[in-house]
């Protein structure tokens, strides 16, 4: 799924995405989750900021794909005019949403990094990142996954995984894994 493990430089995949963004007015990065469960999967889009003047929306625990088009039916709302803030509720065909801020340490900590990397490449001009959370109804979940959607008003959850120590990032470069 990741356009460089396929073969595309940053650069390629940087140039793409502006692109998508000068005709679409967004696009939406999604981010794997591992298969243990440590990291939940997560989607959130890039340029309704600089566009709509409207935060960056975020799903997180959600399969990519449903998180994807849940995103696109708000983002398209927000690029006809809808303003949403944190406590709104939205009505989506599998139910209602609910919007939450999204607490500022996850800007800086992974959870946006190619907002930022779009935001240097010169893709939109947004001064800084604001997002909100879209709590998507336990009713698209199993039994086993209704909990699955960190709360990313609180600033100790962390969704990017943990990151490998300086021993353990000079042992994988040694091994060849970067």
């Amino acid at each position: 799924m990741c356009r460089i493990c396929d073969g595309a430089s940053l650069e390629e995949v940087l140039a793409s995405d502006a692109a998508r963004i000068d005709e679409h007015g967004y696009v939406m990065m999604g981010v794997e989750g591992d298969a243990d469960g440590v990291v939940q999967p997560w989607v959130y889009t890039i340029g309704l900021l600089d566009l709509a003047v409207h935060p960056e929306l975020i799903v997180v625990g959600a399969e990519i794909d449903t998180a994807a088009w849940l995103l696109r039916l708000v983002a398209e709302k927000v690029l006809d005019g809808a303003r949403f803030r944190a406590g709104d509720t939205i009505a989506l065909p599998p139910g209602n949403a609910r919007l939450r801020d999204v607490h500022e340490v996850h800007y800086d900590n992974g959870t946006f990094n190619m907002w930022h990397e779009l935001r240097a490449y010169g893709a939109f001009d947004a001064p800084e990142l604001t997002a909100l959370q879209m709590m998507l109804p336990r009713s698209l979940f199993c039994p086993e996954h209704r909990d699955s959607q960190p709360v990313l008003s609180d600033p100790r959850v962390c969704i990017t995984g943990p990151r490998p120590n300086r021993a353990e990032r000079r042992r994988r470069q040694r091994e060849g894994g970067g």
